[in-house]
This record gives structure tokens, sequence and C-alpha cells, in this order.
């Protein structure tokens, strides 16, 4: 540990130790638009960067949303028990319309349990009694 920390030092102190040898020279007026030009450069095209960065980020939660629901269809595809529709009520709670056997159920979840609310009538069995 000592090592490191004496490591870290060295390096350190010899990126902020003033050069004593050479005498400061005052800088020219001449290189003060020249600085604000760079300044204005630099933060455009900052600004540009974080605009792409936030654009990025936004494409990258909408293909992530688009690859959920496509994985969640094809696995209502091609398993006995499919998620028809799901309805968050609130941060911690949710409904589910799920397809058992080709029986309907309507189930919640909370944050302490899951519960089998109500078996909802197929579609067929609506158009019969009609």
């Amino acid at each position: 540990m000592r090592k490191i920390f004496t490591c870290l030092v060295l390096c350190y102190s010899a990126l902020f130790a003033e050069d004593h040898d050479s005498p400061k020279e005052p800088e020219p007026k001449e290189l003060i638009p020249l600085q604000t030009d760079q300044f204005t450069a630099s933060f455009k095209r900052m600004l540009w960067v974080l605009f792409a960065v936030v654009i990025l980020a936004i494409i990258t939660v909408w293909i992530l949303k688009k690859l959920t629901k496509i994985r969640q269809d094809q696995h209502n595809k091609f398993n006995q028990i499919k998620i028809l529709e799901r309805r968050t009520l609130s941060p911690k709670s949710t409904l589910y319309v799920v397809e058992i056997a080709r029986k309907r159920i309507l189930i919640s979840e909370s944050q302490l349990e899951v519960r089998k609310i109500e078996t909802l009538p197929h579609l067929t069995e609506l158009e019969e009694e009609s």
C-alpha cells in the first residue's frame, strides 16, 4: 500500500510542480480573440456531443422496449401459459390477464403476494351467451 501511495505522490508531484528555471512571459493581447474562438468552438462541439448522447440513450431505450415486447410475444406463442395483458396500478401492484389451458384468469401481483381475482369467460363463451 505504501508503494502505491508513494508512486501516486511522485507522479502527481511531477505534474503539479512549477518550472522555476524559465521566467514567465506575459501573454500577448492578440491571443485573446483566438482563445475565445477556441472556447466557442469547443463549447458547440460539447453541446453536439451531449445532444448525440441523449438521442442515443432515447433510441436505446426504445429498442430495448421493442425487444422485450417481441420476446414476450414469442414466449406467448409457444407456451401453455400466456400473459395476455398487463396493467400497472401503482409502482408496487399490477394486474395480469393470463390464459392457462384456454381459461382466462385475472391475477393481481403486489409486493407481498400474487392472488387470483377472478376467472374470466373466454371469448367463445361470451359469443354463445349473446
